[in-house]
């Protein structure tokens, strides 16, 4: 309810405040080298906000040109984790399941979305890939990149 009424008290203000300027009869004058030009305060209070208004624009509008690929990267990348993150799901769901081959069709979507990931969750859903197909080279190489991750290391005593 406070905002309500300063806003209406600001913008009183603001029209009051025009409404001095329209009636005031004075002048600005500005010398340029050997010219000089005179406007109406109207005039020169609505062309200086102009100014500043199209100014703060500008800056606005190049600031985000600047920052645009940066989004655009974090924008690819969250897409990509996205898929990272339904991939190891549907091929963990997979893998419990029992369907070795759908579980290795996710791996390859995750192997191509993300190169030579270490992911805590990819690396189970790989373990158990080549546990089901019964890797044993395949497992034990993965179980030793487990035993070099903290998380993971109690894991990787297992295998």
């Amino acid at each position: 309810m406070i905002k309500i009424f300063i806003i209406l008290f600001a913008l009183i203000a603001i029209v009051y405040s025009f409404n001095w300027l329209a009636s005031y009869s004075g002048e600005v004058l500005f010398l340029l080298g050997e010219y000089e030009v005179t406007i109406s305060p109207l005039f020169f209070v609505i062309s200086s906000l102009a100014i500043i208004f199209f100014s703060i624009l500008s800056w606005s509008l190049l600031a985000s040109l600047y920052n645009l690929p940066k989004k655009i990267h974090s924008m690819k990348e969250a897409r990509n984790n996205e898929k990272v993150q339904n991939a190891i799901i549907s091929g963990l769901v997979n893998a419990s399941a029992g369907n070795v081959n759908a579980a290795e069709i996710e791996i390859k979507k995750i192997d191509k979305i993300k190169k030579n990931t270490s992911d805590v969750m990819v690396l189970l859903l790989k373990a158990q890939s080549a546990s089901l197909k019964k890797d044993n080279a395949e497992l034990n190489r993965i179980f030793q990149k487990m035993g070099s991750i903290e998380t993971t290391k109690m894991l990787s005593y297992r295998g």
